[in-house]
Formats: C-alpha cells, sequence, structure tokens
C-alpha cells in the first residue's frame, strides 16, 4: 500500500471511530463522521421546515466542529503515516491495517461514545453511534 493511501486509509478511520468532544446543547464524545451528520440533519431540517429557531445556530455548531475535526484528523493521518514511512511497504500496510481493525473492533464492541442526541442510551457502540 503506497503512503498515499495508507494516509487515506488511516484518516477515514480516525473519521468513523475516533471519540472526540462535540459541543452542542449537551457535550457528546462522538466520531467526526457524527458531529458531520448531526450537521446534515440540521441542514435538512432548515431546508425541509424552516430555519426559524436554534436549528440554524446547531448547524452552524456542528458543522463548524466536524470541518476542524476533519482537517485536524487529517493532520493526525499525515503525521502518523509520515512516522511509518522508513518501513516497507508490506510492513507499513500490515501496520496500518492492524491498527484500523483494532479501532474499529473496539470502537464495535466497547460503548466509548457518549450521545446525548440519540434516541436509545446516553452511551453507544461504534455500532449503534449512527442510528
Amino acid at each position: 500500500m503506497s503512503e498515499r493511501s495508507s494516509r487515506l486509509v488511516v484518516w477515514i478511520a480516525l473519521v468513523l471511530a475516533l471519540p472526540l468532544p462535540l459541543f452542542g446543547l449537551e457535550q457528546a464524545i462522538v466520531p467526526a463522521a457524527r458531529s458531520l451528520m448531526l450537521a446534515a440533519i440540521c441542514l435538512l431540517v432548515i431546508g425541509l421546515e424552516s430555519a426559524n429557531g436554534v436549528v440554524p445556530v446547531l448547524a452552524a455548531l456542528f458543522l463548524a466542529q466536524a470541518l476542524l475535526q476533519l482537517g485536524l484528523l487529517w493532520i493526525a493521518a499525515r503525521l502518523l503515516v509520515r512516522a511509518l514511512a522508513r518501513l516497507a511497504p508490506r510492513w507499513r500496510t500490515g501496520l496500518v491495517a492492524a491498527a484500523v481493525a483494532l479501532l474499529l473492533l473496539a470502537g464495535s464492541r466497547i460503548e466509548l461514545y457518549r450521545t446525548p442526541y440519540r434516541a436509545a442510551s446516553l452511551h453507544a457502540t461504534l455500532l449503534e453511534v449512527f442510528e
């Protein structure tokens, strides 16, 4: 796997699974993809209903946080992969695959996320955080 594709795989895994703080009406700890999803839902409500009330403020807040987190995670993925640049491509591929698998497995088995904007319980696994 090339350095570029390794960086992309690491970035996607971090966006989908790394627990990060989210500030809104209540504090949450969710992946950046969840922040982006909440922003999209708010924008959809604005488009389908109206821009009255707190929805535009929440949309801007969620979108700003998501874009900031996406940028910071891109930098983190770049630094992580750059640290592995001296390894042979085969070793780098194995290490990236193992790290991504470990992150996704931990996220799907352990309730790492605090999700106050979810209809079910307050804590969730990776499989439940996008409900």
